[in-house]
């Protein structure tokens, strides 16, 4: 409890920060998808420190949600500020219920400003992370239903690796899947890794209309994870998370032109064709 006490009070007081990564096209014009928010703390050296343990303690006490909607409503400002950029913010699987403590009681504010704001939502990515259990199947399909037709997207996170099996990722029915980055090193390493590799981009590729590959982090990496049929990368190869790397980012750089508007290309299935999904 303290260390969740000291996150969520680091996080009021300024005393964290988030770093930003881009997620990439293969090709080699390396055009642009969006950029992921990742939580940093403020150490007493003055430097940034990675806090997922933090993070783990807040899931397993039930407090994700408390971080989770300051995240969004951080990023929500982010995108306020700049006009043309996408954003990506990540939530925990706990918080992917808008049931928790009361209908929209953790998100009404955040959802009534993306209501009076489309234009943020359709800059927002939500990335559900995979570390900790799914409170509740179906709540998490509404909550996912719900993000998208207020505009956003969602993406769910440590695809292969986290807590979601197959059958609950195929019922979710998000606009991108990310896998994990364990899969793209052990793929280097000999050729059964390498078609488990193949094999996930495929099979996520069935599951939502885009996928990422994480944990890019050599030329060899991102050859494969393009020969493989991903459609966009993430990791050091491309640069590793920075303050300022989307909001100084040439406007040529940040604007979202690889997919236009990515929502008009994937719209929601009708309800008869979720069903048969």
């Amino acid at each position: 409890m303290r260390r969740c006490a000291r996150l969520l009070e680091k996080v009021d007081r300024g005393g964290a920060a988030l770093v930003w990564q881009s997620v990439v096209s293969p090709d080699h014009n390396a055009r642009l998808l969006y950029f992921e928010g990742l939580l940093r703390l403020c150490g007493d050296d003055g430097e940034l420190h990675a806090c997922e343990s933090e993070i783990r303690a807040l899931e397993r006490v039930g407090l994700a949600p408390e971080l989770d909607r300051r995240m969004m409503a951080l990023v929500l400002d982010h995108l306020e500020a700049d006009p043309v950029i996408r954003l990506g913010v990540n939530i925990s699987a706990t918080s992917a219920s808008l049931h928790r403590y009361g209908r929209f009681a953790t998100w009404y504010d955040l959802l009534s400003r993306l209501e009076r704001h489309p234009a943020l939502a359709r800059r927002l990515v939500i990335e559900i992370t995979e570390t900790a259990d799914i409170l509740s199947l179906d709540e998490a399909a509404e909550f996912i239903s719900r993000m998208q037709d207020l505009g956003c997207l969602v993406a769910i996170d440590d695809f292969g690796a986290g807590r979601a099996s197959v059958m609950q990722t195929a019922v979710l029915l998000a606009d991108i899947i990310k896998i994990d980055g364990g899969f793209i090193r052990n793929a280097t390493q000999d050729e059964r890794r390498h078609a488990t590799f193949e094999h996930l981009v495929g099979l996520a590729r069935s599951l939502a209309p885009e996928v990422v590959v994480e944990g890019v982090e050599t030329t060899e990496q991102a050859e494969l994870a393009r020969q493989a049929g991903a459609q966009w990368l993430q990791g050091h190869h491309f640069g590793r998370p920075s303050l300022t790397r989307a909001l100084s980012a040439p406007p040529e750089a940040r604007t979202i032109w690889a997919l236009g508007n990515f929502r008009d290309r994937f719209q929601p299935l009708p309800k008869a064709a979720q069903a048969c999904r």
